[in-house]
């Protein structure tokens, strides 16, 4: 395999290298809770920034980050689901 940007060219002679590289850890597997992390995690980011910039339309990038981060916290979903009463403990 062979790639060229701006003069610069790489030679890639293991291409199974760059699919593992590419791929999640367990995409060999039949089912793989990996993807679904990766699903659930972009989803949440998804659905909070945009109520997140709904709500706050006016508020500086910066400041709707912060409440981003806070709001999908480890921290905070814990809180959120106990709650809720969605641990089982």
């Amino acid at each position: 395999m062979h790639i060229s940007y701006m003069c610069i060219s790489l030679h890639f002679f293991h291409e199974l290298q760059i699919l593992e590289a590419l791929t999640t850890k367990k995409c060999q597997e039949e089912f793989s809770q990996e993807s679904l992390e990766t699903l659930g995690d972009s989803f949440l980011k998804y659905v909070t920034t945009r109520h997140l910039f709904s709500e706050y339309r006016l508020q500086h990038e910066g400041i709707l980050t912060k409440m981003k981060k806070n709001l999908i916290s480890n921290a905070a979903l814990c809180q959120l689901a106990c709650s809720s009463n969605l641990v089982v403990l």
